[in-house]
């Protein structure tokens, strides 16, 4: 820690804190991440997730390269903590929620999702999934650049889905059903559930379901966008289990990718009437029980949400030139 001085507190997490610093050598702000070393030695179950969830953290960082995710200057070992650096962002997309009364409009929303999946579809590129997309885990630069954060839990997956994937992983509200029912067999597909739990927080200031147990999320989710298809018995198996019913029919047929997003679209417009139906469509197609049926970040980028008009052509402009001041800004 020579080169850095401490300048105060900027938050803190299960494993660690996050310092404000000052790089003397450079004059630059940062933030540096200080976990509890337990590379030396692990001492039980619990030391040794964090272990594990540090290397990998530091890892993926030093192999990721995007816009839209935070970069990591350096990570090194002091007294006893291991430190990660990071350029000092502005704030977490929670805070900015609550700095603008807990919801965006619509087209900051946009905004905001369109950088979010460019940087999920590099992510996913390089085959991993994040597993933890929430607004804690999305910052914003000083020029309102988003850069996806907390690698902490993500790793990489297989395109087949023949690996298995660790289980209790992320935040039960942005969770897709398949990690609700302790699914090992996931790919990047639950990272587009949670952009859709996303767009409905970010818009109508909660989440679409807010739930305190598994299985009480997973039967709301059931019961706000519907439970008459058979890309439900699964999941109906799994609420008896926990005391919930679906009632859902024996014979009940396969149905079409498009048929299911437009229940899912009709569902949502129920609870959200005033939403415009490019954005009922957009978010529908994230919120498949399905998730073979869920769009990839690089489709939902093409869909009529970003595409009509003129949004695409005016806000690639701001970007290019907020990067810019952005890249002279952090190096």
């Amino acid at each position: 820690m020579y080169k850095y001085r401490e300048l105060g507190s900027a938050g803190a997490g299960t494993y660690g804190t996050v310092m404000k610093c000052l790089d003397v050598i450079n004059g630059q702000s940062v933030a540096v991440k200080r976990l509890r070393d337990t590379m030396t030695g692990c001492e039980g179950a619990h030391d040794q997730r964090h272990c594990e969830m540090m290397v990998r953290e530091i890892c993926l960082l030093r192999a990721l390269n995007d816009d839209h995710v935070v970069p990591m200057i350096e990570a090194f070992r002091h007294h006893g903590h291991v430190h990660m650096v990071f350029p000092l962002m502005r704030y977490n997309l929670y805070r900015y929620l609550e700095l603008n009364g807990g919801s965006l409009t619509v087209n900051a929303t946009k905004e905001c999702i369109y950088q979010v999946l460019r940087g999920l579809n590099y992510v996913h590129s390089q085959n991993v999934v994040h597993r933890d997309i929430k607004p804690e885990n999305i910052l914003l630069s000083a020029n309102g650049i988003i850069k996806i954060c907390d690698f902490g839990v993500s790793r990489m997956f297989s395109k087949d889905r023949t690996l298995d994937l660790s289980t209790g992983m992320g935040t039960v509200w942005y969770q897709a059903p398949e990690m609700l029912m302790d699914s090992t067999k996931y790919d990047a597909t639950v990272d587009i559930w949670s952009v859709g739990i996303l767009f409905t927080e970010l818009v109508n200031k909660m989440p679409l379901v807010a739930e305190d147990t598994i299985a009480s999320q997973l039967y709301g989710i059931t019961k706000i966008l519907g439970s008459d298809n058979c890309d439900l018995i699964v999941v109906d198996k799994y609420l008896r289990k926990h005391g919930y019913s679906l009632n859902l029919e024996a014979n009940c047929a396969p149905l079409s990718q498009s048929y299911t997003a437009s229940k899912t679209a009709m569902a949502l417009r129920k609870v959200y009437a005033c939403w415009p139906i490019y954005l009922v469509e957009i978010v529908a197609y994230c919120l498949q029980f399905n998730p073979i049926n869920r769009k990839n970040a690089a489709q939902l980028l093409d869909m009529k949400f970003f595409t009509a008009g003129t949004f695409l052509s005016r806000f690639n402009k701001e970007m290019k030139i907020k990067l810019k001041y952005d890249n002279a800004r952090y190096q």
